[in-house]
């Protein structure tokens, strides 16, 4: 292989545009993407921050260490999704699914919108005053 193209794909691979399977973009701030299907992706570190994820499904996706601040998430289905240590400070979660979710260390505070009887602490969630 020429020497230069070889650079060029390493730089490519490097940079997280050359991978084994589909990319899926990570930022997604403040855009609307009510009834979005994200069922089974990876979106670790992704930014849903202020984002409108109303009726979005999250079954079984990986959303380790997400930004959720600030986002609606009402009627989004988490089930069996990772949301190891997501933020989801100030987060409207009324009405979502969250059976089987892994909420491990996920971050909430008072302005966070939990679904009626959910409890935060038996979940797991660690409280964030910010």
């Amino acid at each position: 292989m020429n020497r230069k193209i070889f650079t060029f794909i390493l730089g490519l691979v490097g940079l997280g545009m050359v991978g084994c399977g589909p990319s899926v973009p990570t930022q997604f701030a403040g855009q609307d993407l009510a009834g979005r299907d994200f069922h089974a992706q990876d979106l670790a570190d992704a930014n849903f921050k202020g984002a409108n994820l109303r009726d979005a499904n999250f079954q079984a996706a990986d959303l380790e260490h997400a930004d959720f601040s600030g986002a609606f998430l009402q009627n989004a289905n988490f089930s069996g999704a990772n949301l190891h240590r997501a933020k989801l400070q100030a987060a409207d979660l009324r009405a979502a699914i969250l059976y089987g979710a892994n909420l491990t260390d996920a971050e909430f505070n008072a302005a966070t919108k939990l679904p009626p009887g959910f409890d935060a602490k038996a979940a797991g969630m660690v409280w964030r005053g910010n």
